[in-house]
């Protein structure tokens, strides 16, 4: 497939101001080539939990294409007020889910785990490591190519 400007992050948030149909099609080839063909297939099955088509978004293509439209709109308006330099956004949600579990009592540690505890544990875990949960472990993927 390759790499096309088409599923470049600049071209998909212009779709999404203009409510362009291909947007779905558009998120599905970029994900496909993230998945297969970039970082030498490193994050093969990255998205696999992720469905631009599932009805949970809308009803028709139509409905699901207004959806994300929104959505990656407030998603481009949010990393456009943040420096590249920093990952504020990443630091304040981590602020937030700190302070979750800690006023949320014992089952807490399902939704956070110290900053020390996860630079330790990542170090231990191999590439293709011990999670069972695929979304929790795509989410990290995710966060480990964010962060390089």
């Amino acid at each position: 497939m390759g790499y096309s400007r088409q599923t470049s992050w600049s071209n998909i948030v212009k779709f999404t101001r203009t409510h362009n149909d291909e947007l779905l099609s558009t998120l599905q080839k970029g994900f496909k080539y993230i998945e297969n063909e970039s970082f030498e297939s490193t994050f093969h099955g990255l998205f696999s939990e992720i469905n631009p088509d599932s009805e949970k978004l809308g009803k028709d293509n139509s409905d699901r294409n207004d959806k994300l439209c929104t959505i990656v709109n407030k998603i481009a308006e949010g990393i456009a007020g943040f420096s590249t330099d920093v990952d504020i956004p990443g630091d304040a949600c981590e602020c937030l889910i700190a302070q979750f579990a800690a006023g949320s009592g014992k089952k807490a540690g399902e939704f956070y785990t110290p900053q020390q505890i996860s630079t330790i544990l990542s170090k231990i875990v191999t590439p293709d490591g011990q999670e069972k949960n695929i979304t929790t472990c795509n989410l990290a993927r995710m966060n480990m190519l964010l962060h390089g």
